[in-house]
């Protein structure tokens, strides 16, 4: 996958985990404190180890969860992002439905980075039920889209989200990739509908001869 569309997914999955996710220190979470820490030095691996702590002890720990995702993220372990993102996006208790949100957008960002296009949207879709002005779901379906060749609906969903946040780099560096795609696909008409012209027109010029 391009580099820039990699900082496309990771900037999403980022924003997404990091936004209300930290609890305040307690003795009943001191091993997700000890794994927030680790995660902001950028040790993932030791991060999650504490992570897995925090979970055991609390299986209901919806920031362990999400915070271990991030984690795997960084690390490219998308597979294990989606299992943490679908086990907080099934928690349907009203306390979580931020983490729920969250988990739908980090996943929808799991699934555009191993290719699963449609799972992506999916995902988007139903992050965007809960959270409708979220930008940066927009972008990531808005990639899963172009990836699709749904390049009408990739267009829109930039458009909505620069609408949001006019100031979303990733939704202007996206959409001008899709601009390409259109331009590609307007040259591509052209060179057969010439092609098709021309020896339309050849036949004719050996029909008059014969």
């Amino acid at each position: 996958m391009a580099k820039n569309i990699e900082s496309v997914l990771l900037s999403c999955a980022l924003i997404v985990a990091m936004t209300g996710s930290a609890l305040a220190a307690t003795p009943e979470n001191a091993d997700y404190s000890k794994g927030s820490e680790l995660l902001a030095k950028k040790n993932y691996q030791e991060a999650i180890a504490s992570f897995d702590k925090a979970i055991q002890a609390d299986a209901k720990h919806m920031e362990a969860y999400m915070d271990r995702a991030l984690c795997n993220f960084h690390l490219g372990n998308y597979k294990k992002v989606l299992e943490d993102c679908n086990a907080v996006a099934e928690e349907k208790s009203p306390a979580h439905q931020i983490s729920r949100r969250q988990a739908l957008m980090m996943a929808a960002g799991a699934h555009n980075a191993l290719g699963e296009y449609d799972e992506a949207v999916k995902s988007c879709d139903k992050a965007l039920s809960l959270a409708p002005k979220a930008s940066m779901v927009f972008v990531d379906r808005a990639f899963a889209y172009q990836q699709l060749k749904r390049l009408d609906e990739a267009l829109k969903d930039c458009n909505e989200a620069l609408k949001i946040n006019p100031k979303l780099a990733n939704a202007y560096q996206l959409r001008a990739q899709i601009y390409q795609s259109f331009a590609k696909q307007d040259l591509a008409k052209y060179n057969e509908l010439n092609a098709a012209a021309k020896a339309a027109s050849k036949t004719a010029s050996e029909s008059k001869k014969n």
